[in-house]
């Protein structure tokens, strides 16, 4: 425990920080890892050894990563994670997994190009949208000083403030509906909590700090939801 507790406190540090010298982390870019193509999705597998990550047939769990193609930024990328569904019971997790033995696997699982993960602009004109006009889009809530933090308004953002969050919030509302779930509807709720917890909180932080968001706010007024929220 304590050495996943190590790699995880170096996971952060490497993501938090783009020049972690003079540590020696075993996470974040390093000689020994080799870096994917840009704009191609490539699978990541999870030693189980050293993860102790498995899926529900005992396989080793994986992922997709797909970096920012070239000529976008490098900091925007996707991370899909494969989700099997919800069982509690043996007799309910052995029924699936006679019925549907995929959702207990990751790496057979290809990489989901469709719908928003679509990157074709015919396909779908909101590809990566929120992020391309969005420079300053990231996962944590913060003044990027060091990059000149400037009010976006444009593209989503002359309609509602958190437009990345909108598209999150869909996502979790229709997790439940797309594994045929009842179980799977209490942590959405739970989770749809949070994150309008987290853009009210993100707000407040945006006025407080951010020169121009709060004349901002008064052109757009919808956090989420236009009319509404």
């Amino acid at each position: 425990m304590l050495g996943l507790a190590k790699e995880q406190s170096d996971c952060m540090l490497a993501a938090a920080h783009t020049d972690t010298s003079p540590l020696e982390l075993d996470c974040g870019p390093r000689t020994a890892v080799t870096t994917p193509p840009r704009g191609v999705p490539t699978q990541v597998i999870l030693d189980s050894t050293q993860w102790a990550s498995k899926c529900g047939d005992g396989s080793d769990y994986a992922f997709y990563l797909r970096l920012a193609p070239n000529g976008e930024p490098v900091e925007n990328l996707i991370v899909q994670f494969q989700g099997g569904g919800i069982c509690l019971f043996e007799s309910d997790c052995t029924a699936r997994f006679n019925s549907s033995p995929g959702l207990f696997d990751a790496q057979g699982d290809p990489f989901p190009d469709s719908g928003f993960l679509n990157t074709d602009n015919t396909v779908n004109p909101f590809a990566n949208w929120s992020m391309i006009v969005n420079p300053f889009f990231e996962k944590t809530v913060r003044i990027q000083s060091e990059h000149d933090h400037q009010v976006i308004d444009c593209g989503p953002y002359a309609f509602v403030r958190h437009p990345g969050y909108v598209g999150f919030l869909g996502w979790i509302l229709t997790t439940p509906v797309l594994l045929g779930s009842s179980w799977a509807w209490p942590p959405a709720i739970l989770a749809a909590g949070a994150l309008v917890v987290r853009t009210w909180l993100e707000d407040r932080t945006l006025r407080d700090e951010l020169a121009g968001y709060a004349d901002y706010a008064e052109r757009v007024p919808n956090r989420l939801i236009p009319g509404v929220w």
